[in-house]
């Protein structure tokens, strides 16, 4: 964007604040004014020094040299004077403080958390000066870029995007609540549907973008910013970067949950596999909190076995020697490995988290599933049926939402692909149950590979005739139900496998 461009833009901007009466401070006319390379500096002085050498309109400059002094010391409405270089200057010595009375540390990295009622006024005021807030350089982005060499002067550390510690700044408003809140409300009420509302119906910085992206400029019109007094208060903490450990677990029981929950009476199911596997960090490795995520679930009577299900832990704060990650690493997996008969790890790891949490979401997704299903039907199970089985390929079939699901998950038809079924008959050293025995002719064993997010016990009973076609169907006239269930394989070369 040109020069010339840019002053019509500043002239825009304070033209509409002053038909606003909103206050907007310097730096952040520069922000909304595409002034996005002259943001590389780290001196506040300069970004006046630009506007002099670049701005030939002199009534201009005269106005903005009056905003840059602000003599007055009016609150910019959209930044709360977050920008104000003295206030940055004085929260450096605070952090500084801190850092220095707590931790000695050479490399550190810094994350800013920003109130909601920023990111409010942020879509507000881009909305007001017809810009796409994406295109903003954001009040984030101008903190890091003033306050890191001078912090870095003043604990005398490196600023690295690796540095094992986190300088972590947390500023809030008292006000920013309530703002949101009647920002909400005033949305439900004039602009967004009932269905969109119920989706933005928490506040936080997404739920904030979406009311703005539906509300065309109704906003502008019916929803009026709260005049702001006060600046933001600042909370400064350090701690570890955190640490991510990868492996694959295998779930031996069926009585067992992969996460704790609480049943009907209000107490906690017995354990969990996250438990067990957390048991073994919680033997060699401090922390303030730990996280689980994991490739999908199987459900508490189902057994995961194979090479695994691929997990990741995410470890924060960790109070711990990372000399010997190996031998950590051995002494956490022979832990749960002896101390759990029904959990086993294999594979475990250091891993780096994008990636890592990219394609465990990929391989919950879109991988395919190998699994191992006993079922029965109400009739004898003959090599006619076998045949037709062992036939499907890529079978496309409908799941409406199963019954046992709907509380949880919204009420629609899936397509899933069946990409193969391989059926025999039961042996009789498989029942699970010696009673059983009578039943055995109407037995049958199938190796199934499917689509990730197939759900598989409704294929094989139909669920009441939600899933189309299904097992009952395609061998005919019977009715037919799951015994067990095995997940025998998640297909993702995630984590590498280390041969253990």
């Amino acid at each position: 964007m040109s020069s010339i461009l840019n002053q019509e833009l500043i002239e825009k901007i304070i033209k509409l604040c002053s038909i606003k009466s909103l206050y907007i401070c310097f730096t952040c006319i520069l922000r909304y004014s595409n002034f996005r390379h002259i943001f590389k500096v780290n001196d506040h002085n300069d970004l006046w020094s630009y506007c002099q050498n670049h701005l030939s309109n002199e009534i201009l400059l005269n106005i903005l040299k009056k905003i840059f002094t602000n003599d007055e010391n009016k609150l910019c409405q959209s930044c709360l004077d977050l920008l104000n270089v003295e206030y940055m200057m004085i929260k450096v010595k605070e952090i500084a403080d801190h850092v220095s009375t707590m931790f000695s540390i050479d490399e550190f990295q810094l994350h800013i958390y920003q109130p909601f009622i920023i990111t409010l006024r942020h879509l507000y005021f881009s909305k007001l000066f017809e810009l796409n807030p994406e295109d903003v350089i954001t009040v984030k982005d101008v903190i890091k870029t003033f306050i890191i060499i001078p912090i870095e002067k003043a604990i005398q550390a490196q600023h690295s995007t690796k540095g094992n510690h986190v300088i972590v700044l947390n500023f809030d408003h008292h006000q920013s609540k309530i703002e949101c809140e009647s920002l909400m409300e005033t949305c439900h009420r004039n602009v967004s549907s009932p269905k969109r509302f119920k989706s933005s119906s928490t506040i936080n910085h997404a739920a904030l973008f979406r009311l703005f992206e539906t509300s065309n400029n109704r906003i502008l019109e019916l929803f009026e910013l709260i005049p702001i007094k006060t600046i933001c208060t600042l909370d400064v903490s350090v701690c570890r970067e955190p640490i991510y450990i990868a492996g694959r677990y295998l779930k031996l029981s069926r009585n067992l949950s992969q996460t704790p929950w609480f049943v009907d009476d209000g107490n906690r199911f017995k354990s969990s596999v996250q438990e067990k596997i957390f048991s073994g960090i919680n033997a060699y490795i401090k922390y303030n909190d730990i996280k689980f995520s994991s490739s999908g679930r199987e459900d508490v009577d189902v057994r995961m076995l194979g090479t695994g299900r691929p997990f990741m832990i995410e470890i924060f704060n960790p109070q711990w020697s990372n000399n010997n990650n190996n031998n950590i690493i051995a002494k956490i997996k022979e832990y749960i490995n002896q101390m759990h008969q029904d959990v086993k790890v294999r594979d475990l790891q250091f891993v780096s988290r994008n990636e890592s949490q990219k394609l465990l979401k990929q391989g919950e997704q879109e991988k395919s599933k190998t699994y191992q299903a006993i079922c029965c039907i109400d009739r004898s199970f003959t090599e006619a049926d076998m045949i037709i089985l062992n036939s499907v390929k890529d079978l496309v079939i409908c799941q409406t939402t199963p019954i046992r699901v709907l509380h949880r998950r919204t009420l629609s038809d899936r397509h899933r692909t069946v990409h193969s079924i391989s059926a025999r008959p039961i042996n009789v050293d498989e029942l699970i149950n010696p009673e059983w025995k009578e039943f055995l002719s109407q037995m049958f064993v199938i190796s199934i590979v499917t689509e990730a997010g197939t759900y598989i016990k409704e294929f094989v009973h139909s669920d009441f005739g939600r899933t189309r076609p299904n097992i009952s169907s395609l061998l005919g006239n019977c009715r037919a139900d799951i015994i067990s269930l095995d997940v025998l394989e998640v297909k993702l070369d995630w984590p590498p496998m280390i041969g253990d």
